[in-house]
């Protein structure tokens, strides 16, 4: 499934520089995801509690995604093996 974001002129759904994975295309909201993720894990939450934490950071950076689309991003940038 492509990356989508809300276009709230048309209300229809484009593509994003933070959705890619590379992490040659610069989005800082991403590191301050996987940083959240690894210091909550570290400091004794569950991943869905750290996963939680990385969708709010997501959706402050990036307003007006689905809150589903917004877990699996969050899932694949703290497990880019996870098959979801």
């Amino acid at each position: 499934m492509a990356a989508k974001k809300l276009n709230s002129r048309d209300h229809e759904w484009a593509p994003g520089n933070c959705e890619s994975l590379d992490p040659s295309v610069s989005c800082e909201c991403r590191a301050a995801i996987t940083r959240a993720y690894r210091e909550m894990i570290m400091r004794g939450a569950s991943h869905i509690t750290a996963v939680e934490v990385g969708m709010r950071i997501y959706s402050y950076h990036h307003p007006g995604y689905p809150p589903g689309w917004v877990n699996q991003l969050v899932e694949r940038l703290v497990d880019p093996t996870a098959l979801h």
